[in-house]
């Protein structure tokens, strides 16, 4: 009896462990949507959602949490039970901080119409900190079954949360405002004892010719007539043309607003009685284009809503009188045109063109003599005035498609102003151009790769679990297999037509290098390179040459008196063959690390700039990730020249594998680049 009691216990405790299954728990950062969007839409695809319900707390700034929803209660103590084991993944929206922005004053500031004002009292820091990132979902799931979870991750990383297109739109707005002035005649001017004649140059003010003079003395006495005229053509073309170009990158679907002005300033007095109040209003006044497009499914049309606001302040004219003073107001004249349009793609048009001509002529002629033919027109002047305004608004919009790392049109000029270099509070950067990088066509126009980075987006989009497979997202995003060794040659160029090998100092580059003593037993011996190097200039022919061989960790057994260095073979090597030829031969045991050669002064420039390669790896560590985002308009950060001038160099197996690769990069690309793509291929066939 006894035995059949602790046989019941024993089973009746086997099925309650069974019941209750501890999950775990997938921290997942949304990129692009918010947690509350997310989960609305979870819930339409059946998934189970906890949101949470705010209530306020002790504190009027801080808050209480509370989950609700059907699946609240899901979760005690992290186990479900297998009633509720179907809610498994379960889906936590992590609730949003309030503190996100100082300005929670700013809607009381605008209501009194105050927003230039600026309050020396700051903003009420009410909120406590918190440092935590925002927009994440919390998924507890089986840990015996995560095909659930893959599932559902690759839902939200691939349908959801994905990035929209962005749109650079480019703006020509033109003003023209020209006056055009033709005149033609003669500066008919001289005195004399019997006559004095003028003809006085224009009025400034007003642009008028004023009347010619001549007065003769009537006794005709004195000397004879002496009239010197001057044939004077005038000719003068004036015109002023304000072009603006502004421009802007707004997401699909998002509005974007320029506004390209200045504000005016307004006397305004109001009398009271016998008081008068006076206050100055500030009038915005200028070109202003709110825009709003909006991407066709195809990517080729642009659906867009426009407006256009064009301002500007005329003469001012009286209106009034407040205790004697006249006061003046500016007319402003306004053109406005709202609209919606749809274009393709890179298309530029003209949304409005406003026109306004005025034409005045003036006329001067020399007394009897301007009425006869021909010598009439010389001497007398005929002005001729045009003013012409217009306002013409072209837009060209321009899709820039994140995914294929379309930024021509919003990358900045390739111009020196662009990089940063001698910065005394900021390390210096170089801004990568379209000439620093190389057609990659020569791999990317292969069948062998398209047909295996179709295989990979065709497993992807078919399989949860082929999703989650960060070695095929890589690759279907732009990761190709050698990827590094391109990027490091790209770098070295940049490197090398900087020339920032001369922040080196040769006497601060060392290495460790393997010697024998007295007993033939080998020892490592720091040596001062620089100086070894020049002594071995002057020493050898350039048919000869240095070998550097490092010695690979994973092969050297380290004895109790062996130093933990990266340690190389010095040798001299001599070679009837070409360069590139012996230092491959030198880099082809596989029992020893990579080795370096050098015959010629260039060579050692170029472990220099290896050198240099390495510290800006260093200072950009995910530059070699994806050679996908190295583009044209990327910043790379350099080490500062001091830094470089005062630091210890050392040499060691790292600067001989980039030494190696920037000398031969074809070879080793290509045999990466097989190898990988071959690597990526038997991935690929257990998913299909």
């Amino acid at each position: 009896m006894m035995r059949k009691i602790i046989i019941a216990c024993f089973l009746f405790t086997s099925a309650v462990f069974a019941q209750d299954i501890r999950v775990k728990y997938k921290t997942l950062q949304l990129s692009y949507m918010t947690t509350d969007r997310v989960g609305g839409v979870l819930k339409a695809l059946g998934y189970a959602v906890v949101d949470f319900e705010k209530r306020e707390g002790v504190n009027p700034n801080e808050s209480i949490l509370t989950p609700t929803g059907d699946f609240a209660d899901v979760l005690i103590n992290g186990m479900v039970s297998e009633e509720d084991y179907d809610a498994l993944p379960l889906v936590i929206l992590l609730p949003e901080t309030d503190n996100v922005t100082l300005l929670e004053m700013q809607g009381a500031v605008s209501e009194k119409g105050a927003e230039m004002g600026v309050d020396l009292g700051g903003s009420s820091l009410v909120f406590s900190t918190s440092g935590e990132p925002l927009q994440r979902l919390l998924i507890a799931y089986d840990p015996d079954n995560t095909e659930d979870l893959k599932e559902l991750v690759s839902v939200i990383a691939n349908q959801l949360d994905v990035a929209a297109k962005q749109i650079m739109i480019e703006a020509l707005v033109v003003e023209i405002d020209a006056n055009k002035t033709n005149t033609l005649g003669v500066n008919f001017a001289n005195s004399g004892s019997m006559y004095s004649s003028s003809f006085p140059e224009p009025d400034p003010s007003t642009g008028n010719f004023e009347p010619f003079t001549f007065i003769m003395d009537k006794g005709l006495i004195g000397n004879a007539l002496e009239i010197n005229a001057k044939l004077e053509k005038l000719i003068s073309d004036q015109s002023s043309e304000i072009l603006s170009r502004p421009s802007v990158l707004v997401l699909d679907g998002r509005q974007a607003r320029i506004v390209v002005g200045q504000q005016i300033p307004i006397a305004r007095s109001t009398a009271t009685g016998q008081n008068v109040v006076s206050a100055t209003e500030y009038i915005p006044i200028g070109i202003v284009l709110n825009l709003r497009p909006r991407i066709s499914s195809d990517g080729n049309e642009i659906t867009m809503q426009v407006e256009t606001i064009i301002s500007e302040a005329q003469e001012r004219v009286g209106v009034g009188s407040v205790g004697g003073d006249v006061l003046s107001a500016p007319t402003f004249s306004s053109r406005k045109v709202q609209t919606y349009v749809q274009v393709e793609n890179n298309t530029p048009f003209i949304i409005g063109g406003l026109i306004s001509h005025k034409d005045s002529k003036q006329e001067n002629e020399f007394p009897i003599l301007g009425r006869i033919p021909i010598l009439g027109g010389l001497l007398g002047f005929n002005k001729k005035v045009r003013s012409n305004k217009e306002v013409i608004v072209v837009i060209t919009p321009h899709i820039v498609d994140v995914g294929t790392g379309s930024f021509s049109h919003v990358i900045p000029k390739d111009i020196d102003i662009l990089n940063h270099w001698g910065n005394k509070l900021f390390q210096d950067s170089y801004r990568l151009r379209n000439t620093d990088l190389y057609d990659l066509g020569f791999f990317e126009n292969t069948s062998f790769y398209n047909n295996v980075l179709n295989r990979a987006e065709n497993v992807i989009q078919e399989s949860a679990v082929a999703s989650a497979n960060e070695e095929l997202t890589d690759f279907v995003n732009g990761s190709v297999p050698g990827e590094g060794v391109l990027i490091r040659r790209m770098l070295y160029d940049v490197i090398e037509k900087e020339n920032y090998y001369k922040h080196i100092e040769p006497e601060k580059v060392i290495f460790f290098g393997k010697i024998s003593d007295n007993k033939g037993n080998a020892v490592v011996d720091m040596q001062n390179f620089g100086e070894i190097y020049r002594s071995y200039l002057k020493r050898f022919k350039q048919s000869d040459g240095l070998a550097l061989q490092f010695e690979s960790t994973e092969s050297v057994e380290f004895a109790d008196d062996y130093p933990l260095r990266p340690v190389a073979n010095i040798n001299r090597y001599e070679s009837s063959g070409s360069y590139k030829n012996t230092l491959r031969d030198l880099n082809s045991d596989s029992t020893f690390g990579y080795s370096i050669y050098l015959t010629q002064p260039k060579h050692e420039r170029r472990l220099y700039e290896a050198l240099v390669l390495r510290r800006v790896l260093e200072m950009n560590p995910d530059i070699q990730d994806n050679i996908n985002l190295f583009k044209a308009g990327r910043e790379i950060l350099f080490p500062a020249p001091e830094s470089l001038e005062g630091d210890i160099h050392v040499i060691d197996n790292k600067i001989a594998k980039y030494f190696y690769q920037i000398n031969l990069f074809n070879d080793e690309f290509d045999k990466e680049f097989v190898k990988g793509i071959e690597a990526i291929s038997s991935i690929i066939q257990e998913y299909e």
